[in-house]
């Protein structure tokens, strides 16, 4: 084998293992800001419909709304959109660094808008 060859092999090596470090790092960083985003906006519909009314809910206007502020996507911030609150939570979901919790809510927050 040339001499060149067995020089330029460990570069090689060295480059596409510093790109899969950076393709990791990036998938990482989606799925914290999915997260992030459906954290963000449970918190905000939570304390809007379950905590403060507690005595409203099985009123089924109530629950539309609570329903409604989950997919307007509505922060305390204002609204990021049903797009990207459909996808954050569906980012969050596939990751496999989402604790179980989350993981699990997200299912029944699912459930709750078939």
């Amino acid at each position: 084998m040339p001499r060149s060859i067995i020089r330029i092999v460990p570069f090689l090596i060295a480059v596409f293992l510093t790109l899969a470090v950076c393709l990791v790092d990036a998938s990482e960083e989606k799925c914290v800001m999915a997260c992030t985003n459906w954290s963000r906006v449970i918190e905000h519909c939570r304390w809007e419909y379950l905590n403060r009314f507690r005595n409203n809910q099985h009123d089924y206007t109530y629950n539309n709304e609570f329903v409604g502020c989950l997919c307007r996507g509505e922060t305390a911030a204002g609204g990021i959109g049903n797009k990207t609150i459909s996808a954050s939570a569906g980012v969050c979901l596939n990751c496999r660094t989402t604790p179980g919790l989350v993981r699990k809510d997200l299912i029944v927050q699912f459930l709750l808008l078939l």
